[in-house]
Formats: C-alpha cells, sequence, structure tokens
C-alpha cells in the first residue's frame, strides 16, 4: 500500500496548486521524475498564472481570467501540464466540477485522458481517489467528472461545463464543434477555458480565434516558439530533414504556415518540373537501360474524381518520370464514368507494358478483376492501412526534397500537390487533402502518392530483368 502524504502536506496542496503540481511524479526524457525538477521556464510561468484561476474555481467564485491560449511547439507538453491542472481541480473542488474537453478525432481527445492515467499511474496515493472510464475521468472524492469528447461525437447544446478545454484547435477539423463547446462555457458565468493549440495556418477560422483571444485583456496568451528542452536535438535535425520546410516551421518554431497544404514545399514542386510533356511510347524504344512503368489509380466514391497516374523509371537510375497523368471529373449524375478510366488503363499498359497497376480495393475490386482477366495486367491492391500511408507520405516527401522525381507541368496536378497536407497518427504519418466538387479531394497527387513507392522500389533495383518482374507487394 502507497502512503499517502501527510495531512499537512495534503492542506498545502489544496491552498497551493503549484505545490501539488511540482511533486507529482511524471515521466520524463529518462524515467519518473518530480515535476519541479524537471520543468521548464514557459511551463512555470503558466502554472503560477494557472494556480490563482484553479483555487478561485474550486471554491466557486469567477477567476481572475476568462481562459487561457496555450501555443506552442510540438512535444512542449501541453496534454502533461493540462492533465496537472485538471487533477488539482477534480481533486481539490469544494464542490462538484464538470470539465469538458474537446477535439477533433477521438485519438487525439484521449490524449490528456492518456496524461492523466500515466500521472495517477506513478502517484498511487492519488489514483486511489479516480475512476477513470473509457470517455470521463471521476474523482470519488469530490464527484468532479472530466468528459473527453471528439467531432464524431454531438457536442451536446445543453451541457454546464465548469471548464471547457478545447484541445489541440488547429487540428479540428468542424468549427461548428468548437463553437458548440465555447457556446457552453459562455453560458456559465463562472466557466474557465482552456485553449491548447500547436501553430496552425493563416486565415482559416482557427487564426481568427487567435487573434480575437490574443487582443483580449481577459484571457492569458502565451506562446512558445523554441522546441522543448528535454528533445533531443538529434531528432530534431531528423525531423527537419524528413518534412517540408513550411511544416517543419509550424511544429518545432510556432511559424503559423501561409496556407494552403504543408507537406511539400512550393519549391520542391516547381524543381520538380522539368519535362515539356508526357512520354511518348516511341520514346522508350531502344533505351539502354530499358524503362519499366507502374501505373496507380485513385478512383473517387460518389461526388468524387478519378485520377490515373503513371510512372516510368529505369533501373539503377535513382529517378521516377511522370509519363502519363489523367483524371475525370463526375457527370450529372455525380458519378465517374468508370469505363473512361478502364480504357485508359488498356491503352496505358499498351502504350507501356506496365509492370503493375495500384489500386485501393476499397474502391475498385470489380474493375480489377476485370481487367486481370482481360489484359493479363498485374493489379496490386494497396489498402490505406497505416503502414502504407505512413510509406507513401514518407516517399511523397522523400522523392520530392531529394529531387529524385520529374513532372511535366500538369496545371491539375500541381494544384493538388500544393492543396496536400501530412497529418500524424500514431502509426505514423498520413496525407489528406480538401475536397472540392471542381477538383475533387487532390485525386491525381493521391494517385501519385500510391504509386510512387513502388516506382522508386524498381529504380533502386539492378538488373538482372527478372527481379524486375515481381512487383513489389506493400503491406496489407
Amino acid at each position: 500500500m502507497v502512503a499517502a502524504p501527510k495531512a499537512a502536506k495534503i492542506l498545502r496542496y489544496r491552498r497551493d496548486p503549484l505545490a501539488f503540481i511540482g511533486d507529482l511524479k511524471i515521466p520524463g526524457a529518462d524515467g519518473p521524475e518530480l515535476f519541479r525538477k524537471i520543468w521548464a521556464g514557459f511551463q512555470t510561468e503558466m502554472f503560477s498564472k494557472a494556480a490563482p484561476c484553479l483555487v478561485d474555481l474550486s471554491k466557486g467564485r469567477r477567476p481572475q481570467w476568462r481562459g487561457f491560449w496555450l501555443e506552442r511547439t510540438k512535444g512542449a507538453s501541453k496534454d502533461t501540464d493540462v492533465a496537472c491542472l485538471l487533477l488539482w481541480l477534480l481533486m481539490f473542488t469544494e464542490c462538484p466540477l464538470l470539465i469538458e474537453l474537446g477535439a477533433d478525432k477521438q485519438e487525439q481527445a484521449m490524449e490528456t485522458h492518456k496524461a492523466i492515467q500515466q500521472i495517477l499511474h506513478l502517484n498511487l496515493w492519488l489514483a486511489r481517489y479516480f475512476k477513470p472510464t473509457k470517455d470521463r475521468i471521476v474523482c470519488t472524492r469530490t464527484q468532479s467528472t472530466c468528459q473527453f469528447i471528439a467531432t464524431q461525437e454531438t457536442a451536446a447544446h445543453g451541457s454546464r461545463p465548469n471548464v471547457t478545454v478545447c484541445n489541440e484547435l488547429s487540428h479540428v477539423s468542424s468549427v461548428q464543434f468548437m463553437e458548440t463547446m465555447m457556446d457552453n462555457a459562455t453560458k456559465m458565468p463562472g466557466n474557465f477555458a482552456i485553449i491548447a493549440t500547436n501553430a496552425g495556418t493563416r486565415n482559416t477560422w482557427q487564426w481568427n480565434w487567435r487573434e480575437t483571444y490574443h487582443q483580449s485583456k481577459r484571457w492569458w496568451f502565451q506562446k512558445v516558439i523554441q522546441i522543448a528542452p528535454w528533445l533531443d536535438r538529434d531528432d530534431i535535425k531528423e525531423a527537419e530533414l524528413r518534412n517540408s520546410t513550411s511544416r517543419f516551421l509550424r511544429l518545432w518554431h510556432g511559424v503559423w504556415s501561409s496556407g494552403g497544404g504543408d507537406a511539400l514545399d512550393a519549391e520542391d514542386i516547381g524543381a520538380a518540373i522539368r519535362l515539356r510533356g508526357p512520354m511518348l511510347p516511341e520514346q522508350i524504344l531502344g533505351a539502354n537501360p530499358r524503362w519499366y512503368f507502374t501505373a496507380a489509380i485513385d478512383a473517387g466514391v460518389r461526388h468524387d474524381h478519378a485520377a490515373l497516374i503513371v510512372l516510368g523509371v529505369q533501373p539503377g537510375i535513382d529517378r521516377v518520370r511522370l509519363a502519363r497523368c489523367q483524371s475525370w471529373a463526375p457527370g450529372p449524375d455525380g458519378r465517374v464514368d468508370l469505363s473512361l478510366l478502364k480504357r485508359a488503363v488498356i491503352k496505358a499498359h499498351a502504350d507501356f507494358n506496365l509492370v503493375a497497376c495500384n489500386f485501393d480495393p476499397n474502391q475498385m475490386e470489380w474493375m480489377a478483376q476485370e481487367l486481370e482477366t482481360e489484359i493479363g495486367l498485374f493489379m496490386n491492391p494497396i489498402p490505406f492501412t497505416g503502414p502504407n500511408c505512413n510509406q507513401m507520405a514518407r516517399d511523397l516527401l522523400t522523392a520530392f526534397r531529394g529531387r529524385q522525381i520529374d513532372l511535366y507541368p500538369d496545371e491539375q496536378l500541381v494544384a493538388d500537390l500544393k492543396s496536400l497536407t501530412i497529418v500524424e497518427r500514431k502509426w505514423g504519418h498520413k496525407l489528406e487533402a480538401p475536397s472540392s466538387e471542381e477538383t475533387g479531394h487532390a485525386d491525381r497527387a493521391i494517385a501519385l502518392a500510391i504509386d510512387l513507392p513502388q516506382a522508386l522500389h524498381l529504380s533502386r533495383m539492378e538488373p538482372p530483368e527478372k527481379a524486375l518482374a515481381e512487383p513489389m507487394r506493400l503491406r496489407a
């Protein structure tokens, strides 16, 4: 049985949130540490400003600040710090509180939930007073509750939260969801709000919120632009190499991007445009080393576009060339005429003798079976699993940043590439793009990303041709 702190220390914790937080064991870079031994200046600054607000909330009084805007670089302890604030409130309030924490997706909402559970695991005397469940954490001592909600759920218009936390605001896709959360906060005169976020994109609703709260005298605004001192500098150098410049500056130096996608830099896209136009079948005759071609299809669902990309490589030459790029918009019925796509694949195979055609099996399994039967083309299913999405994102960045890809000036492909964003998931990274009726969801760029892993694989292989005859299969 873990001994609880003595009564005098508990009384001190009740009066002084900073003392409580400083004595918590938290996960450190080299194992569990007392927080006060490792916290950075920007953390103590925030905790010192927050402590009087927490005491006011615990006594049912209106806090001196309406809310906190916490804008920090990646890895700068937003979730752990917010978790510590919430733990003190849940443990030492004199009347039951309702805390609502909302984020874009359930996995983001649960990051603070996980941080709380980690702290409880390291502070077992405290854990005995808490009951974590799937979507909430309840303090059995005070009957206060912290509820975790995400945009996939409905933010209740009738809720009456005492504390509102909007987590990872720059990643939230639904402004209506966050508006509902903040409207619920507004109707509670003593509500205290925390908005925690990385830097995002200018000229968005998140940027507008930032400017509003930055200028407000009722909100305490913190912007941390330095890299957290506990992060390994060699790891940061690797992050700089694998990210676009705008994404690196946004995540690790707090620079809000100018807009559009942040997966690729415009400079890298521009440097790739070296060709005059698509490849012609006669251009590949007699080439030494010979050319090999792969294709990829991004066939959208209803009210979306479809695209076909063909890439050419010469084994032993670590470069990829765009040979053909086509896309189709939906017709009046909102559907793409897939017979046009099928004929385009047949023609591409006739022109380039494709090694394989890569496709998402969730979109066009039936057409793949027809093409294999009718023309003997190997159709390679690439399910959008975590490992495959991570490889697509990594190879796209590698090809453009390493100047390993040659494009011709296809206006729509360039626009699609510029619109791509890269998001982090627990299994790695994923490419995403906005969707519109006019341009689809960056179909040409997504098809290129689907095709690149296999094209790069072939380009790095040396003959014999026997080795080239077996296409690389990505992990299902």
